[in-house]
């Protein structure tokens, strides 16, 4: 019985899825020029030409930058690798220059990532490849590897030392298995931080045009007093819900995508929220969940987009109320190919995705998250995703912790008045580590003879924040400039 018990716990427990101008270089650890400069570009030589434009706008609007080359970088700093190379050179711009933001441009092959590792013992990777099939992709050493941006963020650790993310010093970075962390990883973001997946001078010219023309246009349009919410069914076994919220002790029955619509709602009141749930069918007030309410809710334009679906790199889908074998939007989910239809233009949203594998640019070059802020006749300005699985716990739980927690503080923080792209991804990340509840409930440490029946494993927190990502200007500001 007990093992039935766990089965159906961790079954419901993830998301099912599918120099050039003003370069600067500098001297480590011996400058005068602190608080000279707001943000740091880090990108191939190849794109300086290009980039060159979105500098003079964002000096021109009052953001200080300056473009480091990654080819400087590994002339001037050290590092095991390129990656720790860039980290110690983010260490020295915060020193020495004072930035708050760090833009890093290129895909994994232009610009190096860091992956964090998570190790299954033989067991345990039996079991999560049988239960998690279209979830968990794991290497064929039984690791989960995904490539974390955070990385760069976390310069120093409680110390004030630099957190290398790798303190037993092999080479595997913020490494941990079921039961226990092998490396200190101190999480706290010490600057704000995106990436633009650019591949090419081309792509990195239509990003720049797109941000240049959001910032200068759409401050005090009527549009941006919209919002785009679709959510569904994300867990349909209500025993699993039920086992979860006894086991918390707080918590009810919901649909947890439209549940978090709902509080999204109520978070902004005097926006025009535009509803797309699979409960319509059910008399609910909410269009139907189709591509094509999708799409026309976001042609009108909208401040914000939440898609609170299952998801993987290419496309995002939900179900009914309770009912596991249909997939909405009918037939099988909103594609890329369906980003590809919209027509917004400028009316551009900022996208909320914490939804499986949508921002996982290690699978692809161009995950469903990305292809939002890269569609050149709208989309999104900036897209918060996921690199790896989500996770999102049944019932009214799903805003309380996980991936549930930091979409939910994207709106909370824009509602206090943060409204730069990069401090918001920042402040999710310190209101959970801040929330002493979100990390109880992430592992269910409030319960150690839960642990032991569940096998609920320790990571769970890491894991939701290290996978968060900002895909756009960390310096963006939302909403534009008057």
């Amino acid at each position: 019985m007990k093992k039935i018990l766990l089965f159906t716990f961790v079954g419901i427990l993830f998301l099912s899825g599918f120099g050039v101008g003003n370069t600067l270089i500098a001297n480590p650890f011996n400058s005068s020029n602190v608080d000279e400069y707001d943000m740091a570009i880090i990108a191939p030589e190849i794109f300086s030409i290009s980039i060159q434009s979105f500098i003079n706008h964002k000096n021109s609007v009052g953001i200080q930058t300056f473009l480091k080359t990654t080819e400087e970088i590994y002339a001037q700093y050290p590092g095991r690798d390129n990656a720790e190379q860039i980290k110690y050179f983010v260490k020295d711009a915060i020193e020495s220059f004072g930035v708050n933001y760090i833009l890093l441009i290129g895909n994994k092959e232009r610009l190096p990532v860091r992956y964090v590792t998570i190790h299954f013992s033989e067991e345990k990777s039996k079991k999560y490849n049988e239960f998690f099939t279209q979830n968990l992709r794991l290497t064929n050493k039984g690791n989960l590897d995904f490539i974390s941006d955070l990385y760069y963020a976390d310069i120093y650790d409680e110390k004030m030392e630099f957190c290398s993310w790798d303190t037993n010093n092999n080479s595997l970075f913020a490494e941990a298995n079921e039961t226990r962390f092998f490396d200190n990883v101190d999480l706290y973001p010490d600057v704000s931080i995106g990436r633009l997946l650019c591949d090419t001078s081309s792509d990195v010219n239509n990003i720049a045009y797109k941000i240049i023309q959001y910032e200068k246009n759409s401050f005090d349009e009527s549009w941006f007093n919209n919002l785009v919410l679709i959510g569904g069914d994300t867990h349909t076994q209500i025993l699993g819900e039920l086992l979860l919220i006894i086991t918390a002790g707080k918590g009810r029955i919901a649909w947890e995508g439209e549940y978090m619509c709902e509080k999204v709602a109520n978070i902004f009141t005097t926006f025009n929220a535009k509803k797309c749930y699979g409960s319509a069918s059910l008399g609910i007030r909410a269009n139907r969940l189709s591509t094509e309410n999708i799409n026309n809710g976001i042609n009108e334009g909208a401040a914000f987009l939440l898609i609170a679906l299952h998801g993987d790199v290419d496309r995002v889908a939900t179900h009914p109320p309770f009912t596991s074998s249909k997939l909405l939007p009918s037939p099988d989910g909103y594609w890329i190919d369906d980003i590809d239809m919209l027509s917004n233009s400028d009316k551009l949203p900022v996208a909320v995705i914490p939804s499986c594998y949508c921002g996982d640019f290690d699978s692809v070059n161009s995950p469903f998250a990305w292809e939002f802020v890269n569609h050149q006749d709208g989309g999104s300005i900036a897209s918060y995703a996921l690199t790896t699985s989500g996770n999102i716990w049944p019932s009214t739980l799903a805003t309380e912790s996980l991936s549930g927690h930091t979409a939910m503080s994207v709106f909370q923080s824009y509602a206090d008045g943060i409204v730069n792209a990069g401090d918001i991804w920042r402040e999710c990340i310190c209101r959970y580590l801040d929330d002493d509840e979100a990390m109880a409930l992430g592992t269910m440490n409030s319960s150690s003879s839960f642990i032991k029946i569940s096998g609920i494993p320790v990571w769970m927190n890491n894991v939701a924040l290290e996978q968060w990502i900002l895909l756009g200007d960390p310096s963006l500001k939302i909403g534009g400039y008057p």
